[in-house]
């Protein structure tokens, strides 16, 4: 149990510092986009990007997919406790267990068909000056679903046996 807790652990730190970084390009490629659409008017060498747009949509999709597996470990997402606040604690421990239980299911679903979708996936990207497979740019949806289908099990693992300390 402890070193699959430390295995999340690592896996979330690593997730989270990838977040970081996807958000500073993203913030350097639009601040850099303004910059030369607003200088393209009075340099005349300066023309404004056609890769800034593409490269930040697809940071923000791979950072909300990665970000996701951060608050799903943490505890951040949105959870309604009304119902759970009512029962027992046993009842409260069976009921995280079976929310858990329940995500994991669903991620393990959306792998399969995320992966599938990647599969199908034959084209490349437009206007950044690397041409990517969209595999790769999809690829943030079945990697995301197991990082969350591993974080749901270590949460359950530490649900039956009570180990819930930090690592």
């Amino acid at each position: 149990m402890k070193i699959l807790k430390k295995i999340s652990y690592g896996i979330d730190k690593v997730c989270a510092a990838l977040v970081v970084v996807m958000i500073s390009i993203m913030l350097l490629a639009t601040s850099a986009q303004i910059i030369w659409r607003v200088g393209s008017g009075v340099i005349s060498w300066m023309r404004p990007l056609s890769w800034s747009e593409e490269l930040t949509r697809f940071l923000l999709v791979w950072s909300t997919f990665i970000g996701a597996t951060c608050a799903y470990r943490h505890g951040s997402n949105i959870a309604i406790t009304a119902v759970q606040g009512l029962l027992p604690e046993s009842g409260q421990k069976a009921a995280h267990v079976l929310v858990h239980v329940i995500c994991m299911v669903v991620f393990v679903a959306v792998f399969i068909y995320g992966f599938q979708f990647c599969q199908r996936q034959v084209r490349t990207t437009d206007a950044l000056p690397v041409n990517l497979p969209m595999k790769v740019i999809y690829s943030c949806i079945p990697i995301s679903m197991v990082i969350l289908a591993f974080h749901a099990l270590v949460m359950v693992l530490e649900e039956i046996t009570g180990d819930k300390e930090a690592v």
